[in-house]
């Protein structure tokens, strides 16, 4: 059995893995603790779901998918913000900027005033997840820029924004992504199945210590923020092509995992236009394989 040496995924975020700017003895790392920490931090919608279609038969056979290592696809395709937060206003949504945003979600679609602005609740739940937010929300970036997609496609209405604290000077995890992708990969090869779960478990808890900071040199519960948002962003944006080529899950009940139909899936893995990549051998990370 090949051995792989450990790898503590706190510690390779902390000296090996961090994103830097600039080169030699002008190496600049991030800002290690948030400050001034925005007021909002507690407040911050997350999207999460427990979804069924209002054609969900229970007794219909289903395939369950769930996406593969979808924490460190999340980690590795967002960014984030490298320094402070600023309190930059109402200033229109820009999608370069990381941070929070503001959104207001008045209305008079009900006779609460509230609207979330999504009309396919049929195909596919709310990308604001089945939560209902308040009036007005604070949203992370991956959230905010998804809704903004939406709009420039005519599928949500223009965000308005109340309020920001964003940052422009953005930089990627990916580093650190990679370093989590080869030990998993390296643990796959070895079949090291119990250590793996250990890691898995470990990965999850540190981007959880980024939003407490405790035991850890780090506090960003913006990159925290920013990686969960992300993660249900990239899960609801397949799922969404899918179900708008007609053959979408018949539920959801986890942010990275769905139900389908046999007969969807099916026409799914002979579509050219499938969003949803599939790997059954659960090695790619971003993909879907099915869950046994």
């Amino acid at each position: 059995m090949t051995d792989v040496p450990p790898l503590s995924p706190w510690k390779w975020l902390e000296q090996g893995g961090m994103p830097t700017k600039g080169r030699g003895d002008a190496k600049l790392k991030p800002l290690q603790r948030l400050r001034p920490m925005p007021p909002m931090i507690k407040e911050v919608h997350v999207p999460a779901w427990d979804w069924k279609s209002p054609h969900f038969d229970r007794t219909a056979k289903t395939i369950e998918l769930d996406r593969t290592a979808s924490w460190p696809s999340a980690a590795s395709s967002t960014f984030v913000a490298f320094g402070a937060l600023k309190q930059t206003g109402p200033i229109p949504f820009d999608q370069k900027r990381a941070g929070y945003w503001l959104v207001d979600f008045t209305g008079t679609d009900d006779q609460e005033g509230h609207r979330d602005r999504w009309a396919r609740k049929d195909i596919i739940m709310s990308p604001l997840g089945t939560g209902r937010p308040r009036l007005k929300a604070w949203l992370c970036h991956p959230t905010a820029r998804l809704l903004d997609d939406l709009a420039e496609a005519g599928e949500f209405a223009p965000l308005r924004i109340l309020d920001s604290w964003t940052s422009t000077e953005t930089v990627r995890l990916s580093k650190w992504s990679e370093g989590i992708r080869n030990h998993i990969d390296a643990l796959k090869d070895a079949h090291l199945d119990e250590r793996l779960a250990e890691f898995k478990d470990d990965y999850a808890a540190t981007i959880q210590m980024l939003l407490s900071g405790e035991g850890f040199a780090y506090r960003r519960p913006d990159w925290y923020h920013a990686i969960l948002t992300q993660h249900a962003r990239n899960a609801w944006w397949d799922l969404y092509g899918t179900a708008k080529l007609g053959h979408g899950p018949v539920a959801c009940h986890e942010v990275d995992a769905a139900l389908y139909l046999p007969e969807d899936y099916d026409a799914l893995t002979m579509h050219p236009e499938n969003t949803l990549k599939i790997d059954l051998t659960g090695r790619k990370f971003g993909t879907w394989k099915i869950k046994v």
